[in-house]
């Protein structure tokens, strides 16, 4: 059996739902240089949320109809998938709990409804308490998902990692998305181009073929 172990959802809603789309927006931690706008794409008329970390710094879209049923069978029809993990795509660590409990009920809908083919991730805030568990507890006993799912720390893959030939990178001051983390810096400017050492370093590698 072929399974996608990293598929994402998010509810159609919303992308129609003024009011989900309002909620999800508001919980968005710009505090913390996370900053998001909702637009239409020109080219098919489609909505698309953009997330951007730093501002101005495109990093993340989602699309409307990408997590259609049809859309993802198809996908794993063409790729010879027979099943796929659902998970909710990053916002997981800022959603709200209640955000979290209107997506965990519509991803065990849209689990229930795929005849099979997909198992689901529940999602909730990191930081969310006791509240938090009894949500995962609903999830696991009462919605049927698998359980739920955190960042892994490079450290622990590297370790677990079979291969010999292995290496681990660390970019000082560079953000999740390899941006400088400017508000960690004692100065501006303090970390430099972290995107351009990172790829730097990259190119490097491959150049050496150690793969």
């Amino acid at each position: 059996m072929m399974i996608d172990a990293n598929m994402y959802w998010l509810p159609e809603e919303l992308f129609t739902n003024e009011s989900m789309l309002e909620e999800f927006m508001r919980c968005i931690p710009e505090v913390y240089g996370v900053h998001a706008r909702y637009e239409a794409i020109p080219e098919t008329g489609k909505k698309q949320i953009v997330l951007e970390e730093p501002k101005g710094c495109e990093n993340l879209n989602y699309v409307q109809g990408e997590y259609r049923m049809e859309k993802q069978l198809e996908d794993m029809n063409l790729a010879g998938v027979d099943k796929a993990i659902l998970k909710i795509p990053c916002c997981h660590t800022w959603l709200s709990l209640e955000m979290c409990r209107k997506f965990n009920d519509g991803l065990a809908e849209h689990v229930k409804k795929g005849d099979g083919r997909f198992a689901a991730l529940a999602v909730v805030p990191p930081y969310g308490g006791k509240e938090a568990l009894y949500e995962l507890e609903r999830c696991v006993k009462e919605l049927g998902m698998t359980g739920s799912y955190e960042f892994l720390a490079a450290e622990q893959i590297y370790e677990n990692i079979k291969s010999e030939n292995k290496t681990m990178a660390f970019v000082e001051g560079a953000s999740h998305n390899f941006v400088p983390q400017e508000d960690a810096e004692n100065y501006p400017g303090q970390f430099g181009d972290t995107v351009k050492i990172c790829f730097d370093y990259v190119a490097n590698w491959l150049c050496q073929a150690k793969f």
